[in-house]
């Protein structure tokens, strides 16, 4: 086996293992009221799907949103990290990792009495334990480079997250792929779509398409690539009576364009037959669940946070 074999093999072994999925055992549980109004077998099935869930967040943690960022919680102690990572979906529930075996499953009948209007009543509640073989979703970056700037010449040494009211502002970005790139700032409880430009044509409404290896600086109209498309420039501003100002900036480079069966509040569509642009603005929160689903449900994208100042 030559050198260069070698070492080839060495990069697969080290690549394979750094994307290695976490495999992990873990018990979960949840209980509900038997009730005549839905079949004991409905109610098995949702309980199903929720001690999933209870063991999925107990092995991997608990998908929190808070205003613009997304959490990972441990269940046991209650620390949270921020995270930017994908999560698959259960139920309208994000999780970051999925079942892949049950290996032990019951259901328990718990009976018990409450006063109701000064009676005595018997209920019974339903309890199911699950045991399952879990994976955790890891998400294997793309490398691009990406940062912001106020210098339209000097652009590819000229980086910056601190910015003086009234200085431009653009987003330089290079990627070993092709690919489809869209830009959000949140401010204020809000975010809103920067980049695909306003008033594109349907050929870049999911996305602002880029080729590998070339120096992109978003928001210059001197250096637009694109045909026929008109470039948004963009300038530090501060709300009024304000002397400071943060916004975060998300940046999502996705292999494939953005799924259009997405409504503004996140979500799903149910015909096919409407087509609907990326969300212009929605709030913060609404905004993280938003992009939670579009990660979900493609298998390239990854998110860029930048954070930036404003002052006078």
């Amino acid at each position: 086996m030559n050198r260069l074999v070698k070492i080839l093999l060495i990069l697969l072994i080290v690549t394979s293992r750094a994307f290695a999925q976490n495999i992990a055992i873990s018990e979960g549980e949840a209980q509900r009221e038997l009730t005549r109004s839905e079949s004991r077998e409905a109610i098995e099935k949702d309980l199903e799907t929720q001690a999933t869930i209870n063991a999925l967040e107990k092995a991997f943690g608990r998908v929190v949103i808070q205003g613009n960022s997304t959490y990972i919680e441990n269940v046991s102690d209650g620390k949270k990290t921020e995270t930017k990572s994908v999560f698959s979906s259960i139920a309208n529930t994000f999780v970051k990792g999925e079942p892949l075996e049950i290996l032990d499953k019951k259901y328990t009948d718990i009976k018990h009495t409450v006063k109701i209007d000064g009676k005595k009543v018997e209920l019974v509640d339903i309890k199911c334990t699950i045991k399952i073989k879990a994976r955790e979703l890891l998400e294997p970056p793309i490398e691009f480079k990406l940062h912001t700037t106020p210098c339209e010449d000097d652009f590819l040494r000229c980086e910056a997250s601190k910015f003086k009211e009234g200085d431009n502002f653009y987003v330089y970005f290079k990627t070993p792929e092709s690919g489809f790139l869209n830009v959000y700032a949140d401010q204020d409880g809000t975010s809103f779509k920067l980049l695909p430009y306003e008033g594109v044509d349907a050929t870049y409404e999911n996305g602002m398409p880029v080729k590998p290896n070339i120096d992109y600086l978003f928001f210059s109209k001197r250096n637009n690539v694109f045909e026929n498309v008109k470039c948004t420039q963009l300038k530090s501003y501060l709300a009024q009576g304000k002397t400071f100002e943060s916004i975060r900036l998300f940046v999502i480079f996705s292999k494939y364009p953005l799924p259009q069966m997405l409504t503004e509040n996140g979500a799903k569509v149910v015909s096919n037959e409407q087509a609907y642009r990326l969300p212009a603005s929605m709030k913060s929160e609404d905004f993280q669940r938003w992009m939670q689903r579009v990660k979900a449900s493609n298998a390239k994208c990854n998110v860029e946070i930048k954070d930036i100042t404003i002052e006078k």
